[in-house]
């Protein structure tokens, strides 16, 4: 029986029999749930006494003979567990291996009931662990003319042919420059969403800037000398802005301008100033307060979210032995309460999520509304998009602030340099973070801090990684902060 009052039943018929058809009693049938059984016990079947690999037995009873059925209650919480079945004949004479067993139809149900609210662990301060979490203030975001760069005067639409030297817009299959000392501005009329972009510079001294409009990028690669800015930090976009990263596995540096740097391909690299802020969504992780069960389509959290409808979350294992089987969960949000702490799901829970006082899972917001991403090919080659910023020629002369974006399908496997999220040989970078951002099917680490110091990166969601997720490159990277930070389903490469 569940804490809310859910009644389970487990029914199983049993017959046995012998090639000459002679069929002997059931003595007894004894039926166990174990929550730690090992694959070599499954594989072996189960022993005589239910003494397995140390298992956690949760409840066993016996009951009579009865080839018609019996049916058991489970008096216990069981959450997710394994069945055991083991069959005692009488008046079977000879080897064991002779006899035929049949399981007929073993049943396990749960009667539909109603939704109730579980009892809670509402705050962080209820549980037995008493984590700090961040403030649950917005950041400042007055989003005033001076703050946005899409809003001040003096800006060259993309799409005017007057912007460009010659005259004309230049064709996606080109190398594209921006004119010297300009600051040209993308629209949602700028872009053809069904061409993919070759190549596009940002010299020293202009500047490429995103309106705060929808929008898709498609393109190869992005070098950025000068500034590229979508918002500002006091100005966070509130538009969907897709960029994805087009092309194939390669050692090549696909820029052909940035030279022994090492810019290499699919990505975004800046030698100047890269501004990305996108809306804020806040927590971008808490933890549950009540335990979700397989067949549940709902959760209770312990902290408000400002979520969205149509978004993706992720929910973390709570198995204790998790290299056995995964058991995150990914879902889309298809409700959520008023208040915030209730989200509804699109597909129920496939496992169970512990959520009771001493520990709870995690749930990790990881849609944002500015989207960098590897093309759909990405998978194929653990090949994705990668970001990096990194100085030209003095350390100093560039910067990196993200917030509120969403990397996606970023990463190349086993390349040296090529993460989702790099600060790269900056040395003191007090203006440099990374907040509120997510990155998943990630194919090479997360965010990455080489030879940088005084970086920010705060309150950011990594998840379904391959190798680490908060990484400071060399050990000797100092005086940066990473705080309120989530990492789940990191695996080894």
């Amino acid at each position: 029986m569940r804490s809310d009052g859910t009644q389970y039943s487990f029914t199983v018929s049993v017959s046995a029999a012998n090639s000459a058809g002679t069929a002997p009693s059931v003595a007894k049938v004894s039926v166990g749930l174990f929550t730690d059984l090992k694959w070599d016990v499954m594989y072996y079947g189960v022993s005589d006494s239910f003494h397995l690999t140390a298992p956690t037995v949760l409840y066993t009873e016996a009951q009579g003979s009865s080839p018609a059925g019996t049916q058991w209650t489970v008096p216990s919480d069981i959450g997710y567990a394994y069945i055991g079945i083991r069959v005692e004949l009488s008046g079977a004479p000879g080897s064991s291996s002779s006899w035929s067993v049949l399981v007929n139809e073993p049943t396990f149900s749960v009667p539909s009931l109603p939704y109730g609210t579980p009892l809670l662990v509402n705050t962080p301060s209820q549980g037995w662990v008493d984590l700090p979490r961040p403030s649950a203030a917005l950041d400042p975001n007055p989003s005033t003319p001076s703050d946005c760069p899409h809003l001040q005067s003096g800006l060259k639409l993309w799409h005017n042919p007057s912007t460009w030297l010659d005259n004309a817009v230049p064709s996606a299959s080109s190398d594209i420059t921006l004119p010297a000392n300009s600051k040209v501005l993308i629209t949602g009329d700028s872009l053809s969403s069904s061409e993919i972009y070759s190549r596009i510079h940002v010299p020293a001294g202009s500047e490429l800037i995103f309106a705060d409009e929808p929008m898709e990028l498609n393109v190869r690669s992005i070098f950025v000398e000068g500034a590229l800015r979508m918002g500002s930090p006091t100005c966070r976009l509130a538009s969907h802005i897709t960029v994805t990263f087009h092309g194939d596995k390669t050692t090549a540096d696909t820029t052909s301008i940035c030279g022994a740097a090492g810019c290499g391909a699919k990505g975004l690299v800046a030698n100047g100033t890269l501004d990305l802020h996108g809306y804020q969504y806040h927590p971008t992780w808490t933890r549950l307060a009540a335990t979700v069960w397989p067949g549940d389509d709902r959760l209770y959290l312990q902290e408000a979210v400002n979520w969205q409808v149509g978004q993706q979350i992720a929910i973390t294992t709570t198995l204790r032995e998790d290299y056995y089987e995964d058991q995150n969960e990914q879902h889309t949000i298809l409700a959520i309460s008023s208040d915030g702490k209730v989200i509804q799901v699109s597909e129920a829970f496939q496992w169970s999520h512990y959520g009771g006082a001493e520990y709870q899972a995690e749930v990790a917001l990881l849609s944002r509304r500015i989207k960098l991403q590897g093309d759909s090919l990405s998978d194929s080659q653990a090949f994705g998009g990668h970001l990096m910023v990194m100085p030209s020629h003095q350390p100093g002369n560039a910067l990196g602030r993200i917030s509120g974006v969403e990397f996606f399908r970023m990463g190349q496997k086993n390349m040296l340099a090529r993460y989702p999220v790099h600060f790269h040989m900056l040395q003191s970078c007090p203006g440099c973070f990374a907040r509120d951002c997510s990155v998943h099917k990630s194919y090479y680490r997360c965010y990455t801090i080489h030879v940088t110091h005084d970086v920010l990166l705060t309150r950011n969601v990594a998840f379904d990684v391959t190798g680490h997720c908060y990484y400071l490159e060399e050990g000797m990277e100092e005086n940066n902060t990473l705080s309120y930070n989530f990492a789940g389903m990191s695996i080894v490469p």
